[in-house]
């Protein structure tokens, strides 16, 4: 299946989020110091250790 943010449903980001940064089918959201990530994952880019597609955003948990 493809995903593109544009043919997707909405997506109702976080509250609270203090910033936004987009790419073509993914996005990154910053809020209370973590960021959150959502869109098409074929190769991993959203961080998340997986490459399942997120329709909701998902927080990128980040190892010491």
């Amino acid at each position: 299946m493809e995903f593109s943010l544009l043919s997707a449903p909405a997506v109702a980001p976080p509250t609270g989020l203090a910033g936004i940064s987009c790419g073509g089918n993914h996005c990154y959201g910053l809020k209370g110091g973590a960021i959150w990530s959502v869109g098409h994952n074929a190769n991993g880019q959203l961080g998340l250790g997986d490459t399942d597609t997120r329709t909701a955003f998902t927080e990128v948990t980040i190892d010491d």
